[in-house]
């Protein structure tokens, strides 16, 4: 069961952050629209893509 608000992190495959931009924004526009179904009034929603190397 997922419960708003959502976070998510996105992994960017191979090192390539600007291709992990994509798939970051269409999972910000969901968890937008999962927190709206959910009554829960988020104005902002922040997204993260990451290699995961340190």
């Amino acid at each position: 069961m997922i419960n708003a608000p959502v976070i998510l992190v996105v992994e960017a495959k191979n090192e390539n952050i600007k291709g992990g931009l994509g798939q970051c924004i269409a999972e910000m526009y969901a968890a937008k629209l999962f927190n709206e179904r959910e009554e829960n009034e988020i104005t902002e929603i922040y997204g993260v893509v990451t290699t995961g190397e340190i």
